[in-house]
This record gives C-alpha cells, structure tokens and sequence, in this order.
C-alpha cells in the first residue's frame, strides 16, 4: 500500500493511493468505475497530460513537477475533458471530488512524498 504523505508534518493526506507508470494503466484510471472512498486517489508518474473520458464523476486534478512539488491543481473537472496542464508538469495525481474546495489541502508550491507500507 502507498500513502500521500506531506513530508514536513509526516501528515498523512491519502491513504490509499494507487500508482500507475504504463500506458495502459494511465489510460484506464478511473474510467468506469464506481466512486472509490474519500481518501483514495491515483497517481500518474510520468504524465504530462490526463483525460477524464469514461469517468463517472468529478475528479480533483493535482499537477506535479519532477520532485512532487504542486505547480498548479484543477477542482471538480467533469467526466469527459481533457484539461490542460501546466508547463513542466511530470506527475499528475486524481482524486474523487467530495466537496467545493476539495479533499487535499495543498497549495501551488507545497511539497509531497510517497509512503511504502509494507505488507506481511
């Protein structure tokens, strides 16, 4: 399992965070699935753009540079867009919406890191 942690705090921000780097992965992500939890969210590594085609809700869009830092973030984008990104983005992350000013409390310019729990 991997979380979304913010490295300051040691604060968790997702718990649950799915990780795709293939082309088919990346091109799947949340297409026709049904509304996940609240803290759950997926990760698209070495993404410079994303689509919401075959989404069944709204998504909140977190743009990454290289080293995890937030460059810019899109709230709520509708099934079927293909939103725009910001210059130099690398990762990008996708999260279910769940209310106006979205799940995660991250600015332009805050830094995150992944957490590897290990399983037994």
């Amino acid at each position: 399992m991997i979380s979304l942690v913010e490295p300051q705090t040691g604060r968790i921000l997702l718990h649950y965070l799915k990780v795709r780097s293939t082309f088919f992965g990346r091109l799947r992500g949340f297409a026709f699935m049904v509304k996940p939890g609240s803290y759950s969210g997926m990760l698209f590594l070495d993404a410079g753009r994303v689509h919401t085609f075959g989404t069944l809700f709204c998504l909140d869009l977190y743009f990454f540079d290289q080293s995890l830092r937030l460059q810019d973030l899109r709230l709520c984008v509708p099934p079927n867009r293909c939103p725009s990104s910001p210059r130099g983005t690398r990762h990008i992350l996708e999260v279910p919406h769940t209310g106006r000013s979205g799940l995660l409390p991250l600015s332009p310019g805050d830094q995150v890191s992944l957490l590897y729990h290990v399983q037994r």
